[in-house]
Protein backbone atom coordinates (compact mmCIF):
# COMPACT_ATOMS: atom_id res chain seq x y z
CA UNK A 1 0.00 0.00 0.00
CA UNK A 2 2.77 2.64 0.75
CA UNK A 3 4.46 1.91 -2.43
CA UNK A 4 1.46 2.38 -4.21
CA UNK A 5 0.79 5.77 -2.36
CA UNK A 6 4.73 6.93 -3.35
CA UNK A 7 3.90 6.06 -7.08
CA UNK A 8 0.71 7.72 -7.20
CA UNK A 9 2.19 10.87 -5.49
CA UNK A 10 4.88 10.73 -7.98
CA UNK A 11 2.86 10.43 -10.93
CA UNK A 12 0.81 13.10 -9.47
CA UNK A 13 3.57 15.63 -9.15
CA UNK A 14 5.35 14.62 -12.93
CA UNK A 15 2.00 14.90 -14.09
CA UNK A 16 1.17 18.37 -12.65
CA UNK A 17 4.40 19.86 -12.79
CA UNK A 18 4.74 19.10 -16.50
CA UNK A 19 1.18 20.87 -16.58
CA UNK A 20 2.75 24.13 -14.90
CA UNK A 21 5.65 24.01 -17.49
CA UNK A 22 3.64 23.56 -20.46
CA UNK A 23 1.20 26.24 -19.24
CA UNK A 24 4.06 28.72 -18.39
CA UNK A 25 5.39 27.91 -21.94
CA UNK A 26 2.61 28.94 -23.57
CA UNK A 27 2.03 31.75 -21.43
CA UNK A 28 5.40 33.17 -22.38
CA UNK A 29 4.26 32.44 -26.18
CA UNK A 30 0.69 34.65 -25.95
CA UNK A 31 1.27 37.09 -23.63
CA UNK A 32 5.18 37.81 -23.82
CA UNK A 33 4.82 41.23 -22.06
CA UNK A 34 2.80 40.30 -18.94
CA UNK A 35 5.15 37.71 -18.29
CA UNK A 36 8.06 40.04 -18.72
CA UNK A 37 7.62 42.34 -15.86
CA UNK A 38 5.46 41.36 -13.19
CA UNK A 39 4.11 44.40 -11.26
CA UNK A 40 4.62 44.38 -7.30
CA UNK A 41 1.51 45.77 -6.95
CA UNK A 42 -0.14 42.86 -8.25
CA UNK A 43 1.48 40.52 -6.21
CA UNK A 44 0.97 42.42 -2.42
CA UNK A 45 -2.95 41.92 -2.87
CA UNK A 46 -2.67 38.19 -3.81
CA UNK A 47 -0.44 38.20 -1.07
CA UNK A 48 -2.63 39.27 1.29
CA UNK A 49 -5.13 37.32 -0.01
CA UNK A 50 -3.20 33.81 0.39
CA UNK A 51 -2.59 35.52 4.00
CA UNK A 52 -5.79 36.10 4.83
CA UNK A 53 -6.65 32.59 3.47
CA UNK A 54 -4.28 31.24 5.38
CA UNK A 55 -5.20 32.47 8.49
CA UNK A 56 -9.02 31.29 8.13
CA UNK A 57 -7.84 27.90 7.24
CA UNK A 58 -5.49 28.28 10.22
CA UNK A 59 -8.58 28.98 12.04
CA UNK A 60 -10.58 26.26 11.05
CA UNK A 61 -8.04 24.00 11.92
CA UNK A 62 -7.34 24.90 15.95
CA UNK A 63 -11.51 24.83 16.04
CA UNK A 64 -11.36 21.51 14.26
CA UNK A 65 -8.29 20.30 16.58
CA UNK A 66 -10.19 21.81 20.02
CA UNK A 67 -13.31 19.24 18.51
CA UNK A 68 -11.03 16.44 18.27
CA UNK A 69 -9.44 17.16 21.67
CA UNK A 70 -12.67 17.06 22.92
CA UNK A 71 -14.31 14.38 22.19
CA UNK A 72 -11.15 12.42 22.03
CA UNK A 73 -10.95 13.37 26.03
CA UNK A 74 -15.05 12.46 26.21
CA UNK A 75 -13.84 8.85 24.57
CA UNK A 76 -10.83 8.53 26.74
CA UNK A 77 -13.35 9.14 29.96
CA UNK A 78 -15.78 6.52 28.89
CA UNK A 79 -13.22 4.09 27.87
CA UNK A 80 -11.48 4.11 31.47
CA UNK A 81 -14.95 3.60 33.02
CA UNK A 82 -15.42 0.69 31.12
CA UNK A 83 -11.97 -0.61 31.96
CA UNK A 84 -13.02 0.48 35.87
CA UNK A 85 -16.30 -1.67 35.23
CA UNK A 86 -14.07 -4.32 34.44
CA UNK A 87 -11.97 -4.21 37.12
CA UNK A 88 -14.74 -3.93 39.45
CA UNK A 89 -16.07 -7.35 38.07
CA UNK A 90 -13.18 -8.99 37.93
CA UNK A 91 -12.39 -8.26 41.53
CA UNK A 92 -16.25 -9.48 42.62
CA UNK A 93 -15.34 -12.80 40.82
CA UNK A 94 -11.95 -13.17 42.02
CA UNK A 95 -13.30 -12.42 46.07
CA UNK A 96 -16.36 -15.08 45.15
CA UNK A 97 -13.94 -17.40 43.96
CA UNK A 98 -11.84 -16.54 47.25
CA UNK A 99 -14.51 -16.75 49.52
CA UNK A 100 -15.83 -19.96 47.54
CA UNK A 101 -12.46 -21.68 48.65
CA UNK A 102 -12.24 -20.86 51.87
CA UNK A 103 -15.96 -21.62 52.29
CA UNK A 104 -14.74 -25.69 50.29
CA UNK A 105 -11.52 -25.27 53.01
CA UNK A 106 -13.84 -24.72 55.94
CA UNK A 107 -15.68 -27.86 54.76
CA UNK A 108 -12.59 -29.70 54.48
CA UNK A 109 -11.51 -28.77 58.03
CA UNK A 110 -15.14 -30.02 59.66
CA UNK A 111 -14.65 -32.94 57.73
CA UNK A 112 -11.36 -33.84 59.22
CA UNK A 113 -12.39 -32.78 62.58
CA UNK A 114 -15.74 -35.03 62.36
CA UNK A 115 -13.35 -37.84 61.51
CA UNK A 116 -10.90 -36.99 64.11
CA UNK A 117 -13.71 -37.91 66.38
CA UNK A 118 -13.98 -40.99 65.43
CA UNK A 119 -10.19 -41.97 64.72
CA UNK A 120 -9.04 -44.24 67.92
CA UNK A 121 -6.57 -43.07 70.45
CA UNK A 122 -4.82 -44.46 73.34
CA UNK A 123 -7.13 -42.52 75.27
CA UNK A 124 -10.05 -44.34 73.49
CA UNK A 125 -8.53 -47.80 72.70
CA UNK A 126 -10.45 -50.10 75.25
CA UNK A 127 -13.63 -48.19 74.40
CA UNK A 128 -13.15 -49.05 70.62
CA UNK A 129 -12.15 -52.50 70.52
CA UNK A 130 -15.31 -53.21 72.97
CA UNK A 131 -17.58 -51.69 70.40
CA UNK A 132 -15.58 -53.40 67.35
CA UNK A 133 -16.16 -56.88 69.07
CA UNK A 134 -20.36 -55.87 69.89
CA UNK A 135 -20.75 -55.14 66.04
CA UNK A 136 -19.08 -57.30 64.15
CA UNK A 137 -19.09 -56.47 60.21
CA UNK A 138 -18.71 -59.41 58.30
CA UNK A 139 -17.23 -58.44 54.67
CA UNK A 140 -17.29 -61.83 53.48
CA UNK A 141 -20.34 -61.35 51.03
CA UNK A 142 -20.89 -61.93 47.33
CA UNK A 143 -24.08 -60.22 45.83
CA UNK A 144 -26.30 -61.92 43.35
CA UNK A 145 -27.72 -60.56 39.79
CA UNK A 146 -30.69 -60.12 42.20
CA UNK A 147 -28.70 -57.40 43.81
CA UNK A 148 -29.00 -59.41 47.41
CA UNK A 149 -26.18 -60.28 49.80
CA UNK A 150 -25.34 -63.70 50.08
CA UNK A 151 -23.43 -64.84 52.78
CA UNK A 152 -21.06 -67.56 53.20
CA UNK A 153 -20.48 -67.54 56.65
CA UNK A 154 -23.50 -68.23 59.53
CA UNK A 155 -24.19 -65.45 61.09
CA UNK A 156 -20.71 -64.08 63.43
CA UNK A 157 -22.76 -63.45 66.68
CA UNK A 158 -23.99 -67.26 66.13
CA UNK A 159 -20.49 -68.69 67.25
CA UNK A 160 -21.15 -72.16 65.34
CA UNK A 161 -19.25 -73.58 62.91
CA UNK A 162 -21.89 -73.70 60.40
CA UNK A 163 -21.27 -72.68 56.70
CA UNK A 164 -24.10 -71.34 53.96
CA UNK A 165 -24.39 -73.00 50.89
CA UNK A 166 -26.24 -70.27 48.95
CA UNK A 167 -28.06 -71.11 46.09
CA UNK A 168 -30.57 -69.18 43.56
CA UNK A 169 -33.95 -70.81 43.10
CA UNK A 170 -34.32 -69.78 38.80
CA UNK A 171 -34.86 -72.86 36.37
CA UNK A 172 -32.06 -74.35 34.56
CA UNK A 173 -31.32 -73.33 31.12
CA UNK A 174 -32.79 -75.72 28.57
CA UNK A 175 -31.37 -78.94 27.95
CA UNK A 176 -29.81 -79.42 23.93
CA UNK A 177 -29.63 -82.96 24.46
CA UNK A 178 -33.75 -83.92 25.21
CA UNK A 179 -32.90 -87.69 26.24
CA UNK A 180 -29.91 -86.68 28.84
CA UNK A 181 -31.69 -84.86 32.12
CA UNK A 182 -30.52 -81.73 32.47
CA UNK A 183 -28.21 -81.60 36.23
CA UNK A 184 -29.79 -79.02 39.01
CA UNK A 185 -27.80 -76.10 38.67
CA UNK A 186 -29.79 -73.82 40.82
CA UNK A 187 -31.43 -74.84 43.80
CA UNK A 188 -32.57 -73.06 47.02
CA UNK A 189 -30.40 -71.99 50.28
CA UNK A 190 -29.17 -75.26 52.17
CA UNK A 191 -27.36 -75.55 55.39
CA UNK A 192 -24.28 -77.68 55.14
CA UNK A 193 -22.69 -78.73 59.09
CA UNK A 194 -19.15 -78.58 58.83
Amino acid sequence: MKQYVRGATYQYGNLFGTCRKHFAQWKMEHYPAEMARPSAVEKEPQQHVRDADFEQILQQNDGENARVAVAREARRMQELALREDERLEILADYEADQAHQLEKREQQVRRKKEVVDQMVTPENLEERIAKAYENPVDYNFCINLAGKRVYGRPDPLSRTNMAYTVRDDREAPPSFANDHPQPQLYGSREKVNT
